[in-house]
């Protein structure tokens, strides 16, 4: 189950990364897994996931649809 939501936005043309963001995502089951620093508080108080992806589709928009610029979305992760 995705608890986080992390992103990074990667300018191409400096080769750097010009922000980091991540959004904790309440699971079904809060539980927090022994692996990760989030306590069962911390996603308890957390968005569920569809408000979790509204906020990457927001930030999505703000700063590249918006704005006419070009981005490509590449997953991370197992």
């Amino acid at each position: 189950e995705i608890i986080e939501f992390p992103w990074v936005a990667y300018d191409l043309g400096c080769a750097k990364i010009v922000e980091e963001r991540c959004v904790i995502v309440r699971p079904e089951v809060c539980l927090a897994p022994s692996s990760s620093n989030l306590t069962d508080e911390m996603l308890a108080a957390a968005a569920p996931l569809d408000e979790a992806l509204a906020k990457f589709n927001e930030y999505m928009h703000d700063n590249f649809v918006a704005k006419n610029k070009d981005f490509c979305i590449v997953p991370n992760g197992p």
